[in-house]
């Protein structure tokens, strides 16, 4: 269902907009309010709720196009082996630029992904195959959800990587071409 919702946008907005107002058409009846008060108060909610998530789906999908047309991505990145207190438990939100063998990390903040702070070349030495769901505490700071993350191990340690499935796919990908392809 995940995959239809991404790839019907617009169509699943119009469904929840729809499933929306008759819930809440329902919850104004059940609680003694007259129906055509409780149609119009639902109506007014649900579009609302539509043209809220329309704006953020639209905004979600326009920096994915421009992230995409510059060969980057949004990326999540923390350090693992970091002294207990510092950068071992925070995702830090950037963008990513992957090259053959390194990748480039810059802050970032906000979902126009202003760049905050300079840009870290981190350079990969070995690509663990294994993946994990994104789950609980984790979560907040990753915005979205089915992200993933790998780690990779560089020259200064363990690094880790959240970003989605297809992301982290062309991150290996990148990584495993080889300097010079």
């Amino acid at each position: 269902m995940r995959d239809w919702v991404r790839q019907h946008p617009k169509l699943a907005i119009a469904l929840f907009v729809l499933a929306e107002g008759l819930l809440l058409t329902a919850v104004y009846v059940a609680f003694g309010g007259p129906l055509l008060d409780a149609v119009f108060q639902a109506a007014v909610n649900a579009v609302m709720s539509g043209v809220i998530l329309f704006f953020i789906v639209a905004g979600m999908r326009k920096t994915a196009a421009r992230l995409e047309a510059n060969g980057q991505i949004l990326a999540y990145v923390r350090y693992p082996d970091a002294r207990p207190g510092s950068l071992s438990s925070i995702w830090n939100m950037g963008i990513a630029t992957p090259h053959a063998e390194w990748i480039e990390s810059q802050p970032a903040v906000y979902e126009s992904l202003v760049p905050s702070g300079r840009p870290t070349k981190i350079c990969v030495l070995e690509v663990f195959p294994e993946r994990r769901l994104i789950r609980g505490s984790e979560r907040n700071y990753i915005a979205g959800l089915g992200n993933q993350a790998m780690t990779i191990r560089t020259e200064q340690g363990r690094v880790e990587i959240a970003a989605s499935p297809k992301a982290l796919d062309e991150l290996v990908d990148a990584f495993t071409r080889g300097p010079g392809s």
